[in-house]
């Protein structure tokens, strides 16, 4: 008794064989997809800090340094975003006429981030971040028809989701295993 369909293709062992390297190709994709939790940027444009044509590694949990690029959900803006940390707990942020201050260090900015920026800090002169939050500046203002329209963003640590670590795929194979953003072993905040 034949219980395969009359047309069921007669599968040989070479072929088993051919098949077989292709199926634990893709069990590691997907193992990799579940421990690495990678990120893929776009192919045309991506957002600041992180280049074209290549795949990320996030994680979660951790400590969070200024200059790392975070994915976090927005207070401002409700919604998901990946944008680079700017300032830690503790840090003075003001707005001058030209741009912005952090401490120090003193930006520019172009008028429609200082209008917005202008609108959300309101009357206060500064603006101090709280501890275990984080202040991120929105480098893509006007580039994004969704969810673009805030300035800066004095995000909780609970929002932040995940951390962009390191390269894992890349076009210029030099950069792969490449970390992003500063080490957070030697984080100040």
């Amino acid at each position: 008794m034949n219980l395969l369909p009359t047309g069921w293709p007669n599968i040989d062992r070479q072929t088993r064989i051919g098949v077989a390297p292709w199926l634990f190709f893709l069990a590691a994709c997907a193992a990799l997809n579940y421990w690495i939790d990678p990120l893929y940027t776009s192919f045309d444009r991506t957002v600041d800090g992180l280049k074209t044509k290549t795949i990320y590694a996030r994680q979660s949990g951790g400590a969070v340094c200024a200059g790392e690029m975070v994915m976090f959900r927005g207070t401002v803006e409700r919604g998901r975003f990946i944008r680079k940390v700017n300032a830690g707990g503790g840090e003075v942020f003001s707005l001058t006429p030209q741009g912005y201050m952090i401490g120090e260090l003193e930006a520019g900015a172009d008028e429609s981030w200082l209008k917005a920026a202008h609108e959300q800090f309101g009357d206060t002169p500064s603006l101090v971040v709280p501890e275990d939050h984080f202040l991120i500046l929105n480098s893509e203002f006007g580039r994004d028809l969704r969810n673009n329209a805030w300035a800066f963003d004095v995000v909780p640590q609970a929002n932040i989701r995940n951390r962009v670590t390191y390269v894992l795929f890349s076009r210029d194979v030099s950069s792969i295993g490449s970390r992003v953003g500063p080490d957070p072993a030697g984080c100040q905040s």
